[in-house]
């Protein structure tokens, strides 16, 4: 596909792919999903691709450090998925890949950056019903935050469900209107 220099992903899944197809004649390129093919290293090629920021080869055949090398040199690479190779079976395999591409945040589908872990951490106080204090350590900011109402559903799809276990006092009327008739 030399024609087409302007492409930015590119998607060969489940197609038995024996190896890496040369990338570089795609400049633009920014994600390449080659899961569950045959693939068993990554060509050196592909260092430079310097836009690569999603790599998909979960499911092939990696089984060693020297086949993903190559993939260091992606400083802008933030995804990257290698589940389902020999590799991942390796003695400190996560943490190894981690400081082999420290831009990644995400690897074999798991977030782990700290802005987002600690967005996440914030996230579930809230939805707890306990607040962060607004002063420091000091007691009172600990029971300010903890006495703060829970936060209620900006929107339907957020409150779906909701209906069943509190009816509105419209729908109550008609539930004891429709039984007075029965009885």
């Amino acid at each position: 596909m030399p024609k087409l220099r302007e492409l930015t992903k590119i998607s060969a899944a489940h197609n038995r792919i024996k190896a890496v197809p040369d990338l570089t004649i795609y400049p633009l390129l920014k994600e390449v999903r080659l899961n569950d093919n045959k693939i068993a290293s990554i060509p050196e090629n592909i260092r430079s691709c310097a836009n690569l920021r999603v790599v998909d080869l979960g499911n092939n055949l990696i089984e060693d450090w020297v086949s993903i090398a190559p993939l260091q040199s992606l400083t802008g690479l933030d995804n990257l998925n290698l589940k389902g190779n020999p590799i991942c079976a390796e003695k400190g395999y996560r943490d190894r890949v981690i400081e082999m591409i420290p831009s990644l945040r995400v690897l074999d589908g798991e977030r782990f950056d700290q802005r987002f872990l600690k967005r996440k951490e914030k996230r579930k106080l809230k939805e707890s019903g306990a607040m962060e204090p607004t002063g420091g350590d000091n007691a009172e900011g600990v029971v300010a935050a903890a006495t703060q109402p829970p936060v209620r559903p900006r929107n339907k799809q957020q409150g779906a469900g909701s209906k069943e276990r509190q009816p509105n006092a419209k729908r109550q009327r008609t539930l004891r209107t429709d039984t007075k008739r029965e009885i």
